[in-house]
């Protein structure tokens, strides 16, 4: 399922930036969670791993014990879904690729990886573009929240 459009409640928009904030229903966000999941977890880079896996049997590493830390699961903090959201909206209405995830730079699993959330291209008019994103996620009830227009937030930034 691809992920809604949502109903778009500000514009913040500068030119050539493009900064929009989207309000989505709680059952429309349960029902993307399958689209929003594998880019939380990096299924992609774990099966790829995995397939290194089979070649460590000849090996004296433990597989299992690598098998174990690819498998273990940590909290997800909401910027980190928030993120993932964005990233497959991007993906789903914006012709973006977004190659290499971000939480493979991670250092610390519990840190936020420096520079731009979201790194990757955008096909536009036929062409090939440079994308990048940062995402602000907030449940705060009013517009712009605070993370687009206070003290640290995006306008700032």
């Amino acid at each position: 399922m691809n992920i809604p459009l949502g109903r778009e409640i500000y514009d913040c928009d500068a030119p050539s930036v493009v900064a929009r904030g989207a309000e989505y229903a709680s059952d429309e966000l349960v029902a993307v969670w399958n689209r929003i999941q594998p880019i939380l977890d990096d299924v992609s880079g774990k099966n790829q791993v995995g397939s290194l896996l089979s070649g460590l049997a000849q090996t004296d590493f433990e597989a299992a014990r690598v098998s174990q830390i690819l498998s273990a699961r940590q909290p997800v903090d909401d910027w980190r879904v928030g993120e993932a959201f964005a990233e497959a909206f991007l993906i789903d209405h914006r012709g973006c690729e977004f190659p290499w995830p971000m939480g493979r730079d991670v250092r610390n699993p519990k840190a936020s990886p420096a520079g731009a959330d979201l790194v990757g291209f955008a096909t536009v008019n036929d062409g090939i573009r440079f994308a990048f994103g940062e995402v602000k996620t907030s449940s705060e009830a009013r517009w712009p929240p605070n993370v687009m227009s206070g003290r640290h937030g995006l306008q700032r930034q």
